[in-house]
């Protein structure tokens, strides 16, 4: 299986049977969120104590807000065994950009710091690395 999905494929998945899995953390889910029916929040600073929560069975699309954390999240769930997860390309910035639903609280760009400021990112990034390659 193919490691990436694109928005509109995501989208259609996300209708019928995918879970989306979004790894921001919850001042940037407070903001903006996917406006889908299968979404569960495993925050990157809790997301290696918590993944073995997810199903190995799922189709499971991992998101976040452009893409670079959930790609690792994603490589990271592939070596533990995951056959059926994607990254989500572009994250909530390009889902958003591509028309598909959200659920906003503030205006678009108030906000938008760069994920790899985030201290979660790092520390998940340092305690992975003899998990995957970079």
């Amino acid at each position: 299986m193919k490691l990436e999905i694109y928005n509109r494929d995501a989208y259609k998945s996300g209708l019928t049977d995918s879970v989306f899995v979004d790894v921001r953390e919850k001042d940037e889910l407070e903001r903006v969120s996917y406006d889908m029916p299968n979404v569960v929040n495993i925050p990157l600073s809790q997301f290696e104590h918590r993944f073995h929560l997810l199903s190995k069975e799922a189709d499971l699309i991992i998101v976040c807000r452009t893409g670079r954390r959930s790609g690792i999240v994603t490589e990271f769930l592939n070596n533990k065994g995951y056959t059926k997860v994607r990254n989500l390309l572009g994250g909530i910035v390009q889902w958003e950009d591509d028309g598909l639903p959200v659920i906003r609280t503030e205006e678009k760009g108030l906000y938008e710091r760069r994920p790899e400021a985030h201290p979660a990112f790092h520390n998940f990034l340092e305690r992975i690395k003899n998990v995957i390659d970079f």
